[in-house]
């Protein structure tokens, strides 16, 4: 059997985090009331519950509340949630998507006016300046 003031002594650091650290605090008291809440639904809706999807909604709050808690307690920091990642390649993805579109519209504007004129279209990147009615 271990010895209890081993036990105590490992546990001493944790307790102290779980009664000094308002981010526990708050995450230990929402995960209580979630619990809170879903019994309440359970007691009310009886075999029903299986099927509520507010139940689970409140199971799932509740669970994610005591995971990061504990992690807290163990002195790890939340986990990033890491969109830059995902919002670079969405935007180089809609980049190149826009630049191969712009392309194969001037190439299919460039052979419309071919066929409609026989010559070769010069079609500038740049428009043109418009011209002045009062130039002398």
């Amino acid at each position: 059997m271990p010895d209890i003031s081993k036990t105590a002594k490992s546990a001493l650091p944790y307790v102290q985090r779980l009664a000094r650290d308002p981010y526990v605090h708050d995450h230990a008291a929402n995960a209580a009331v979630q619990l809170r809440e879903a019994y309440g639904r359970i007691a009310s809706k009886g075999g029903k519950a299986a099927e509520d999807q507010k139940l689970y909604d409140r199971l799932r709050e509740a669970a994610t509340s005591i995971r990061k808690a504990g992690a807290a307690l163990q002195g790890r920091k939340p986990e990033p949630k890491r969109r830059g990642r995902a919002i670079l390649v969405v935007l180089a993805g809609g980049g190149a998507a826009a630049v191969l579109l712009t392309g194969g519209r001037r190439e299919k504007l460039q052979h419309a006016v071919k066929s409609a004129t026989g010559s070769d279209p010069v079609i500038a990147d740049a428009p043109a300046a418009p011209a002045t009615a009062g130039a002398i």
